[in-house]
């Protein structure tokens, strides 16, 4: 039987093995392991492009390989495929627009708070805002994968208003052509959500109290649904036509019946588990919306 290595020579082996794998693009990045107490360690990457390093931990890797379950082959695997490790692509990063009929499947909406840590994103390209909220819906490309940027954010690539005038395309037409590319792409996903209070003793109880998540398959950029054709009729058939949105993630939202909405909801759904997860970037909006029947976003309260 096979001797079992210990932490720091397994994690050695890890380390090794990963510095040796790497494409050449990250040959000059700097691997290295940081131990901690009671039996902890981690794998850095210093990547050419970034200042933060790429973190692994190989705690949990260590404790499954001492029973059998992992080899080390699978975290080596894990580490070199991970996306974080890798620039935009190439063919995403360059890639030719100026043929409108070739790019024209890969354009998506999606949905942005219009407030001011996105005022650099909002420069040099069409923008549609929402009257009442500051919510504003902006175009890009669909990257091929899910892909960072050296701030660890997602890579995305804008359509600009030097695009729109090289295309001849108005933005009417280009609200048109990404409505259809989103809704293929990134298809809906709107389910309940099971947050049932020990009060409630019958499923009647739970049927009057239903909250909803409004999302896509993929959960990025999952606040778009609301702009689909149908959410609003789905959301009414699930918890009735006074419908209020809580949209404080552009990845997702929740919806529930307006006349449900009290101190529970805002206070353990929203203020204690989603606003700290968003991040900056990501935080959509700290206002309670009314869903109308003709699809608009009305502000009816702020969350403090």
């Amino acid at each position: 039987m096979e001797r079992l290595m210990e932490l720091e020579e397994y994690a050695e082996h890890i380390r090794k093995a990963v510095k040796a794998s790497l494409p050449d693009h990250l040959a000059e990045s700097k691997v290295s392991i940081v131990y901690g107490k009671y039996w902890y360690a981690h794998l850095e990457i210093e990547l050419p492009w970034s200042d933060t390093p790429v973190c692994f931990q190989l705690t949990f890797d260590y404790r499954e390989y001492l029973s059998m379950e992992r080899p080390p082959e699978f975290t080596i695997a894990e580490i070199l495929n991970n996306p974080k490790l890798y620039p935009v692509p190439i063919d995403f990063l360059h890639m030719d627009t100026t043929d409108f009929d070739h790019v024209k499947s890969r354009i998506v909406a999606r949905i942005i708070s219009s407030g001011s840590q996105n005022e650099k994103d909002l420069k040099n390209r069409p923008v549609k805002y929402l009257d009442g909220p500051k919510l504003a819906v902006v175009w890009e490309f669909l990257s091929p994968f899910l892909c960072y940027d050296k701030d660890e954010r997602i890579a995305r690539k804008p359509v600009t208003y030097d695009m729109l005038d090289e295309w001849g395309v108005s933005i009417t037409e280009l609200e048109k052509i990404a409505m259809k590319n989103t809704q293929l792409l990134r298809p809906a996903k709107i389910k309940y959500m099971n947050l049932q209070s020990e009060e409630k003793e019958t499923e009647e109880d739970y049927q009057t109290d239903k909250i909803v998540v409004v999302t896509n398959l993929a959960e990025i950029d999952g606040a778009t649904v609301l702009t689909y054709p149908g959410t609003r009729g789905k959301l009414t058939g699930m918890i009735g036509s006074d419908v209020v949105i809580i949209p404080f993630s552009t990845h997702k939202c929740f919806a529930m019946a307006k006349e449900k909405l009290d101190s529970y909801i805002l206070d353990n759904l929203i203020c204690d588990v989603e606003k700290p997860e968003a991040g900056i970037s990501d935080f959509l909006s700290d206002n309670i919306l009314e869903y109308t029947l003709d699809g608009r976003l009305i502000p009816v309260m702020t969350i403090q």
